[in-house]
């Protein structure tokens, strides 16, 4: 009987395992092993498959077929036979922890799948073999982490807020990309920020100046620098904005001379030298209207005839005679405007002057040397504040003062010695007294000649050519000088009879 020892390697121990065997020792007979060149003949205990057997003096771990070759081409630790792939580390046994398809030992990191092969193809942190990564070409899949929309997530999509980053799908040029730019033909979508109103929205590359509409478009019809739509009406200057210094409707640069109304349109019809739509013209058809200091402001023209006697009109100075220089006052008088006076009966003009700032006026000059004998009218004629016409009149008497002599032719009387020669008594002589003429503002009428004039408003015929009241007071005188011519004859005839 014979101890027959043999060691058996596990993957945690190795142990020797020791058999009691009868062998029959015969001298001269063959033993049991039948291939003594073999160790594994008779018993083939190739434990661990490396063709040496357990007794095999070479065999010196019977359990890693690595030990005593080390052929293990793919580094997985076993080794032909036992490794049917030497060269893929995954067989027999798959120590592949991030599924990358490459095993340990080839893997150095099997914690990551782009390790050893960084085969991430479309860049989403998720290699070609990374069981995760079930579209390689897109990033989006599997996290779907697109923010802005633009189908690229990062970390392609450098910027995955901005649509249009990485690729700028931008037709309108407003950048806004698709998909954020629901209308990728129109500028204004979806950010519709026209400042200007032209029709061209902040980011459109056209818009070159986004806080004027004549950019870039330049449709200013009336050329006041607003272009539609800020102009609300291209065809006047004065829309939207009113540059009118001048107040003639006309604005800039339609108007050429702002500070002129009269520019471009000249149309003073009264001839003040302000024009129709000067806001200072307050009666176009007026001149002294709103300044009576115009040069286009005249008094009135008098009628052909006299005016009707309103009276107001007041003897200043002087004496109402014929030649003679008076000053007359009026008042209720435009202020500054020019007033003229006149006499008449047929008007006649001799003299002028303008008004006071509150409308008074004091006008003189000489009354014409030839005024017949009769009743005559000094007038003022002026402008009134409301533009219209005004007249003050005074009217007054001219007497005749040639008196032709009369000559009474009685029957002639031989004086005697009883009868005294009679003188004819002598008449006295006429006498004129002028009285002294009123002051501005009463209401006595002056005195000329000795004859009162007439009240205003009191109807006297004015004096006319070829007739003369003078001859009345010679005829009742004639008649009073006759009368008692007759009586001194009567009574000295009834004295020579007695």
């Amino acid at each position: 009987m014979v101890m027959v020892c043999v060691r058996r390697r596990t993957a945690m121990t190795t142990m020797r395992v020791c058999r009691w065997r009868w062998m029959l020792m015969v001298m001269g007979c063959v033993p049991e092993d039948t291939d003594d060149n073999d160790a594994c003949v008779p018993d083939a205990t190739d434990v661990d498959g490396d063709g040496l057997c357990v007794n095999d003096p070479a065999e010196t771990d019977d359990n890693d077929a690595c030990v005593p070759s080390g052929t293990d081409a793919d580094g997985d630790g076993v080794c032909p036979p036992q490794d049917g792939d030497d060269n893929d580390a995954c067989v027999p046994v798959a120590v592949d922890a991030d599924g990358d398809g490459v095993c340990v030992p080839e893997d150095t990191d099997d914690n990551d799948a782009c390790v050893p092969d960084a085969t991430d193809v479309d860049g989403d942190g998720l290699c070609v073999n990374d069981p995760a990564e079930t579209d390689d070409n897109d990033a989006c899949v599997p996290s779907g982490t697109d923010a802005d929309g633009d189908g690229v997530c990062p970390p392609q999509d450098g910027d995955d807020n901005d649509a249009c980053v990485p690729v700028a799908v931008d037709a309108d040029g407003d950048g806004v990309c698709v998909p954020e730019d629901t209308d990728d033909n129109d500028a204004c979508v979806p950010d519709a920020t026209d400042v200007d109103g032209d029709g061209l929205c902040v980011n459109d590359p056209a818009e070159t100046d986004d806080n004027d509409a004549c950019v870039p478009s330049g449709t200013d019809a009336d050329g006041d620098g607003v272009c539609p739509p800020q102009d609300g009406d291209d065809n006047d200057a004065c829309v939207p904005v009113a540059v009118d210094a001048d107040g003639d409707g006309v604005c800039v640069p339609e108007d050429t001379d702002d500070n002129d109304a009269c520019v471009p349109d000249a149309t003073d019809v009264d001839g003040d030298g302000l024009c129709v739509n000067d806001p200072a013209e307050t009666d176009d058809t007026n001149a002294c209207l709103p300044d009576a200091t115009a040069e286009g402001c005249v008094a009135p023209e008098p009628p052909a005839d006299c005016p009707e006697r309103s009276g107001g009109l007041s003897l200043l100075s002087g004496e109402l005679e014929p030649g003679v220089e008076i000053v007359v006052g009026g008042s209720g008088y435009l202020a500054d405007s020019p007033v003229g006076v006149y006499v008449c009966s047929t008007p006649v003009k001799f003299g002028d002057a303008s008004a006071g700032g509150d409308g008074a006026v004091q006008v003189g000059g000489t009354l014409p040397s030839d005024l017949e004998p009769g009743t005559h009218l000094v007038f003022t004629m002026g402008i009134g504040p409301d533009g219209e016409p005004r007249t003050q009149t005074l009217e007054f008497s001219v007497l005749d003062t040639t008196i032709e002599n009369t000559t009474t032719t009685e029957p002639a009387v031989t004086p005697t010695s009883e009868t005294p020669a009679t003188t004819a008594p002598e008449t006295p002589a006429s006498t004129t007294t002028a009285t002294p003429a009123p002051t501005s503002g009463t209401d006595a009428t002056p005195q000329v000649g000795g004859t009162s004039q007439a009240s205003p408003g009191a109807a006297l015929p004015l004096a006319q050519t070829g007739s003369s009241a003078g001859l009345l007071w010679i005829a009742a005188l004639a008649m009073v000088l006759s009368g008692l011519a007759v009586t001194l004859v009567g009574r000295r005839r009834r004295n020579l009879e007695g």
